[in-house]
């Protein structure tokens, strides 16, 4: 009788263990392919915030050309590196756009040959895409006057060639989706913020976000460019303040 009991024992804790050890076989089995998804997306995005970097190589198309290519120097003075894109497409809007990147770069490089009085580099270069009909102009401007920091200035253009219009970010994010990629804005900033906060508490300067401002709303990302089936939205501080800072969100479409 007791060798029985004994042996019942025995058995029940053998089958105690064995269920024990294929919980935890499985556990570990799972968690790997949980961190594995979350390499492999930060990855992901890693792999497409470098070669947000790499598009300004430009190679140009039908719509759009390079109307100055300026490589031009003066010690003491000024360093000019610039290649400014002339837009032609088949309504108006081209002359307002030409317009506009005269008013914002051209007459930049103007001021800095003739009137600056401090050392001034600026380098202008630009990138071009057509992708599902949709003619995408990104220029991005480096520019350091004398001791001011390195501000960055990125400006887009987003023109629908089938419809013969320019379009608004809303006009290429399906409805359904617009609720997730407003989440996706809100936690990148959030941790940007987190990030820019830990950094001023070390007694550094930095851009300061303010995370309830109203261009982070979907519907006034003003700055987007489109690589085929990648949506990149640009948050580039420097378009009104004195940094190079900027926020890349990356959407697949």
């Amino acid at each position: 009788m007791k060798n029985k009991k004994t042996t019942i024992i025995l058995s029940v804790s053998i089958l105690i263990l064995i269920i024990a050890s294929l919980f935890i076989f499985i556990s570990l089995n799972q968690k790997p392919k949980i961190q594995d998804e979350d390499i492999e997306e930060q990855i992901n995005i890693s792999a497409l915030e470098s070669n947000f970097n790499k598009l300004f190589i430009n190679e140009g198309n039908e719509y759009i050309s390079t109307i100055y290519n300026i490589n031009k120097e003066e010690s003491g003075k000024y360093k000019i590196e610039a290649q400014i894109p002339y837009v032609k497409l088949p309504n108006q809007d081209y002359a307002r756009i030409n317009e506009e990147i005269n008013d914002i770069f051209i007459s930049k490089i103007l001021n800095i040959h003739t009137q600056s009085n401090i050392y001034t580099t600026i380098k202008i270069n630009y990138s071009t895409k057509i992708s599902n009909n949709i003619l995408s102009l990104m220029i991005k401007c480096e520019l350091k006057e004398g001791s001011n920091p390195l501000r960055k200035i990125i400006k887009t253009y987003n023109y629908d060639l089938e419809n013969n219009k320019l379009i608004k970010i809303e006009d290429i994010i399906p409805t359904q989706n617009r609720e997730d990629i407003q989440n996706q804005i809100n936690i990148k900033i959030e941790n940007e913020k987190k990030k820019e906060e830990t950094v001023l508490k070390q007694g550094y300067q930095v851009y300061t976000r303010d995370i309830n401002s109203d261009i982070y709303l979907l519907k006034n990302a003003s700055e987007f460019f489109i690589d085929n089936n990648i949506v990149y939205i640009i948050y580039s501080y420097g378009n009104n303040s004195y940094t190079s800072e900027t926020d890349l969100i990356i959407i697949k479409i």
